[in-house]
């Protein structure tokens, strides 16, 4: 069995410049450095964190530009594609390269079930139009517009991500939602950064009631904020039953 290696402690002072490496000095700029920037250094050194960071400020710039990024407006509505099935992007047809399509969908109804049932016209190559005229939109209370960065085929219409029980395109709900959806989420970070640890009960009591006005206005299920269910009362359906069941959940609030 081998000896353990000997064990020396220096009983000389500490001496922080000892642990600087010979020949080298402490650079003035880390000296001086706050610990916030020390942080954002450290920050920068992690590539995951970097990248999350510029995709969450893409997203956080396109909610500025959300009426020229939808193909199509807020409550466009096409009623001849309800629960529509999302289009794939094509490029190719029949061996020949054309560019972004879609193919339209034709439906029946099936009478066993009462659903409707898509497929896809493949005999008919729909190209995608970019940067065009498309669905009418009010771009930010300044000025009304047309202009889309992408626009549904000439012939016929386009739902990338299918549609809703209401057929609008899913797509586009989606670029609008999300500009409700992050700027909840950046207020909420910075009200936090500026609340202290003694208003958090008082910032409790405030955010509670802003989501319950949330769910009195359909966008999201009882169930999800423990207010108790109505019937109809879930999410895109029953505005009435809805707002009776919230307003009585935010009644206790005072």
């Amino acid at each position: 069995m081998s000896m353990p290696l000997g064990h020396y402690v220096s009983d000389d002072a500490f001496d922080p410049d000892a642990m600087v490496a010979e020949g080298s000095e402490p650079s003035e700029r880390y000296l001086n450095a706050s610990q916030g920037r020390i942080i954002w250094w450290r920050f920068l050194r992690h590539r995951i964190a970097v990248v999350s960071l510029v995709f969450l400020g893409i997203c956080y710039g396109s909610t500025l530009i959300s009426e020229f990024l939808a193909p199509y407006g807020l409550h466009t509505r096409h009623s001849g594609h309800i629960y529509a099935p999302p289009q794939p992007i094509h490029f190719f047809h029949e061996g020949s390269f054309i560019g972004p399509f879609v193919y339209p969908l034709d439906f029946e109804l099936n009478m066993d079930t009462l659903k409707r049932e898509y497929t896809s016209d493949r005999s008919d190559p729909q190209r995608i139009r970019f940067f065009c005229f498309g669905d009418e939109y009010n771009f930010w209370d300044l000025f009304t517009g047309t202009f889309h960065l992408i626009c549904p085929p000439r012939d016929g219409p386009m739902f990338l991500l299918g549609t809703d029980r209401l057929g609008r395109d899913m797509l586009s709900r989606l670029v609008y939602g999300a500009r409700i959806s992050l700027t909840i989420g950046l207020v909420g970070v910075v009200q936090n950064i500026h609340e202290s640890d003694e208003d958090h009960a008082v910032l409790g009591e405030k955010t509670l009631p802003l989501l319950t006005l949330l769910f009195l206005e359909g966008e999201f299920p009882a169930e999800l904020f423990g207010i108790p269910s109505r019937e109809g009362a879930c999410l895109g359906g029953g505005q009435r039953g809805a707002n009776s069941a919230g307003f009585e959940f935010l009644a206790q609030f005072g």
